[in-house]
């Protein structure tokens, strides 16, 4: 019926889920009975005394529930996990626990009950106290757990997201449009509801937003390292495409690489580019919007696999203070990863690692104070080897430290006068680095 087209769409869609059923129910029956065998093992060889036991998985999955087939969203279907574990004379067959666990606890579980210390940048926390208390609580057992997607809707049409779950609720942010999602897992546990919105969760919705943030700096979250593409973005998609294109025959001697602001030499400096570096076997791999996780994502996705310039010009980080205003020594985190990732890839390339440039008109513009604390930080990176700092910000002030409109129109995007105080400012330092 299916090929000879009688079906009808809902009656493909059923035959589809029924079909899918099938084949899922027939995986978890495949692997429950591997399990089988091994248990079997273990006890047929006296070993089952003697060794604990926990059969989980890495997250859970939807069936259809919220209309999906997958994982990664934060919601009950995929956030739980199967958890069971058999430890003959330490955990009572039948117990159960209402624990909130994570799977970064099997580490330190399995290395606290074989006596061995557990080192203190393991993020979870040793189960055995559960296990030692029949499932119960201990006082100082977590309140909330934490979850992050990091991918977006070009990988998976899921977007990023994270959040903190508590027994009672669930928080949700999707940062790419700064939305948040409540849900009160008592009176909606299918979550179909948002409160975030309803004033009689006003303080619960507070109250979750400041375990959110006290919660991401014990994990010490920070965006600006996490690799992000935009790939759901059609332009920045394709200028990817283009530069792999560009860099796949590897003849490249010199890479800028940044935001607008180095995509720029295509339009207000595109003469100035010309003049100066046009025969010196140049690729621009600016993209305009991006920040530090965007060039990460680009540099291990194939923009910096087949080339080995002999000078790559490193400016990023504004976008992160526009965006987020985000805090100084994270941005220089995601710049301390773009030159490690540059170094492995290419180890003989000299970085000359640019000063973020000066924004805002005045020299009190608050993204231009941030701008100055990711410089205070990353002038450190310069081992006089590898990478090479340099800050040319002050060549675009004016006297009292000002942004002229004929450098930089917008006080953040350069003029052509403006890139060829990039170009000449840069130029003796290119020299000297063998370009």
């Amino acid at each position: 019926k299916m090929k000879s087209g009688k079906l009808q769409e809902k009656e493909i869609t059923q035959w589809k889920y029924q079909r899918y059923m099938h084949d899922y129910l027939g995986s978890v029956q495949a692997v429950d009975d591997s399990v089988g065998r091994i248990l079997n093992y273990l006890d047929q060889n006296g070993l089952s005394e003697n060794t604990l036991v926990i059969y989980s998985s890495d997250q859970g999955f939807y069936l259809g529930e919220h209309g999906w087939y997958d994982k990664r969203w934060m919601f009950e279907e995929s956030l739980k996990m199967p958890f069971l574990v058999r430890w003959p004379g330490k955990v009572n067959p039948g117990t159960r626990s209402e624990a909130m666990i994570q799977n970064i606890d099997y580490g330190p579980t399995f290395l606290d009950i074989a006596g061995v210390h557990v080192p203190t940048e393991m993020q979870g926390r040793s189960l055995k106290p559960l296990f030692e208390n029949g499932g119960n609580k201990t006082p100082d057992w977590r309140d909330a757990i934490y979850y992050a997607y990091y991918e977006n809707a070009a990988v998976h049409e899921v977007p990023i997201h994270d959040g903190v779950r508590t027994e009672r609720h669930k928080l949700m942010y999707f940062p790419r449009n700064r939305e948040w999602n409540l849900y009160d897992l008592l009176t909606d546990p299918n979550e179909m509801k948002s409160l975030h919105k309803d004033p009689a969760y006003n303080n619960v919705l507070a109250g979750l937003q400041r375990r959110y943030n006290d919660i991401r700096r014990f994990y010490d979250v920070n965006p600006a390292v996490i690799p992000n593409t935009r790939g759901d973005e059609s332009w920045w998609r394709e200028r990817d495409q283009a530069k792999k294109a560009i860099v796949k025959n590897g003849d490249i001697d010199l890479a800028f690489i940044g935001d607008s602001i180095t995509q720029g030499w295509e339009g207000n400096g595109k003469s100035v580019w010309n003049k100066y570096y046009a025969d010196r076997k140049p690729v621009n791999l600016g993209f305009g919007g991006d920040r530090t996780e965007h060039v990460i994502w680009r540099l291990n996705k194939g923009q910096f696999n087949n080339i080995q310039p002999k000078v790559a010009v490193v400016m990023i980080g504004t976008n992160n203070t526009g965006h987020k205003m985000q805090a100084p020594a994270e941005t220089a985190a995601g710049v301390e990863r773009i030159l490690e990732i540059m170094k492995e890839k290419s180890p003989e390339t000299k970085v000359l690692l640019m000063g973020v440039f000066p924004r805002g008109r005045t020299p009190h513009d608050a993204g231009r104070i941030t701008n100055q604390g990711i410089n205070q930080i990353i002038r450190r990176f310069d081992d006089g080897n590898h990478v090479h700092y340099m800050d040319v910000g002050n060549v675009f002030l004016d006297d009292e430290g000002n942004l002229p409109a004929s450098v930089m129109p917008d006080a953040l995007h350069l003029s052509e006068k403006g890139y060829e105080l990039w170009a000449e400012a840069i130029e003796s330092k290119l020299s000297a680095l063998g370009l």
